[in-house]
């Protein structure tokens, strides 16, 4: 049995590939085609302006912060560290323990948002927000382990 590997690329998504010397098989045996797999990079942007705010309380709701993300391709990971990483611009974290207060994870296909501190609380109903994305709806988290009843859309 001859395995043959054939790479097709493109920059769109529509595209057709023409070969310039063909294969050639032997008509009097017969053969199977297979698809063995399809590797591809995300390059659609998951967070526009219409669901990019990520708004925060670190005073028990009194005043509300929002982290605005660019436009882009984000997974969870991605998410996570740039609201922590505007976070310690902020100074909202726990100095001492070089740890923070807000830590977004996924747990099967849903989101986990887990909140270390009794003021923090975090506010879905919002105008663009991201809390749709993530898997939750309009509604207000506070301390503890929050977990999307959703699944999340980040492909």
């Amino acid at each position: 049995m001859t395995d043959i590997q054939i790479t097709l690329t493109s920059k769109t998504t529509h595209f057709t590939t023409h070969f310039p010397n063909p294969i050639k098989l032997d008509p009097r045996k017969k053969y199977k085609v297979a698809f063995v797999s399809l590797e591809t990079y995300n390059s659609t942007p998951n967070i526009t302006n219409e669901n990019n705010n990520f708004t925060y309380s670190n005073d028990n709701g009194k005043t509300w912060k929002c982290i605005k993300l660019r436009k882009n391709a984000y997974d969870i990971v991605e998410i996570n560290d740039e609201v922590q990483r505007q976070m310690i611009i902020a100074g909202d974290y726990n100095v001492e323990q070089d740890s923070m207060y807000i830590n977004i994870s996924t747990f099967t296909l849903s989101s986990v948002i887990e909140i270390s501190h009794p003021e923090y609380k975090i506010n879905f109903d919002v105008e663009n927000s991201i809390g749709p994305l993530l898997g939750f709806d309009k509604e207000l988290l506070s301390y503890g382990y929050n977990q999307s009843p959703k699944i999340v859309i980040i492909n």
